[in-house]
């Protein structure tokens, strides 16, 4: 599976909210909704800076930044204020892995990400 390319803008101090869903094509060429029930989801950001620290987001721990929605078969990012607020970079690289039951990892996004601050 080829990561697709998915540049992000966050607002600093504000919430940062945006869902995914996985689609898979089928013998017939159409698209298929991937059931992700037992997935997980780590975020990687690698901000741009000699001393930058990389942050890891992910629907585990003790403050997760991912549900999994497995009714409407969602991956849905919710990145609070408060953590945004501590992002004190203003560029550099994500990397949104998914990860099956079986512990297989798919780079599922890549991209540019920004951070703005809130006017």
């Amino acid at each position: 599976m080829l990561p697709a390319n998915y540049n992000i803008t966050i607002l600093q101090g504000k919430t940062f909210k945006k869902s995914f869903q996985w689609k898979t094509k089928n013998q017939s060429g159409n698209y298929e909704i991937v059931n992700i029930d037992g997935y997980h989801i780590v975020w990687k950001i690698q901000p741009f800076g000699s001393n930058a620290e990389i942050i890891y987001l992910q629907d585990t721990g003790d403050e997760p930044a991912f549900t999994v929605d497995t009714i409407n078969n969602k991956f849905v990012l919710d990145v609070t204020a408060e953590k945004t607020s501590q992002f004190n970079f203003t560029s550099g690289i994500h990397q949104l892995d998914i990860i099956a039951p079986n512990g297989e990892r798919f780079c599922f996004l890549t991209g540019d990400i920004m951070v703005r601050k809130n006017l």
